[in-house]
């Protein structure tokens, strides 16, 4: 058993067909159910026994374990936006935030009585979620529905490489003003679920 700090024990770790698995459910957004967290958490206890199991636990734990923690797929994916954004991998995280802050609009949308609910996979309800969102972020705060159009309007110029709308093309070449304005949807999505679905409409 391999005890001193050797970087080619993390390939036995990784390799391992659990953690690749673990690595795909989470690159797919797939639902990590109790008993494949539970199995995560058991294999955190089996790297502790070793030197570099340890090292190899810390990585997972800082990178992994909060995503397992979440309990609804736009925080992990808020989540993944801004670790991305901090590293500069801006067309990852404006994707990653956009899709957050419509997951969680949809989401609470639909709990709405009564309602068409919507689709996030057409393209006409992910439109109108957009629209609805810059509505109701609009009437809680007119800079809310600014920023949101920011995210959306950066994101898509970076997703289709072209010039942003209402944002100077020197923006998109400066990360600071791109990580802030990912750090932003974090309060965008607080006040999309503080929004009262009893009283929210398209009017």
């Amino acid at each position: 058993m391999h005890n001193a700090f050797d970087p080619s024990n993390f390939d036995l770790v990784f390799k391992e067909q659990f953690f690749t698995n673990l690595h795909l459910k989470l690159e797919t957004n797939r639902k990590l159910g109790s008993k494949f967290k539970s199995e995560f958490f058991k294999k955190l206890k089996e790297l502790d026994k070793t030197n570099f199991g340890k090292l190899a636990k810390n990585l997972l734990d800082k990178h992994i374990t909060p995503s397992l923690n979440r309990k609804y797929l736009y925080e992990r994916m808020l989540d993944r936006a801004i670790k991305f954004a901090e590293k500069k991998q801006f067309m990852k995280a404006y994707t990653l935030a956009y899709e957050a802050i419509l997951t969680a609009f949809i989401n609470k949308y639909n709990q709405i009585p009564n309602v068409q609910k919507l689709n996030i996979d057409t393209i006409q309800d992910r439109n109108q979620a957009s629209s609805l969102i810059v509505k109701a972020l609009g009437n809680i705060d007119p800079n809310l529905a600014e920023e949101y159009k920011k995210l959306k309007n950066i994101r898509n110029a970076i997703v289709h490489g072209s010039n942003p709308i209402g944002v100077s093309p020197a923006n998109l070449e400066d990360p600071d003003y791109l990580l802030n304005v990912v750090l932003k949807a974090k309060n965008i999505i607080e006040n999309i679920l503080s929004l009262n679905t009893g009283k929210f409409s398209e009017n």
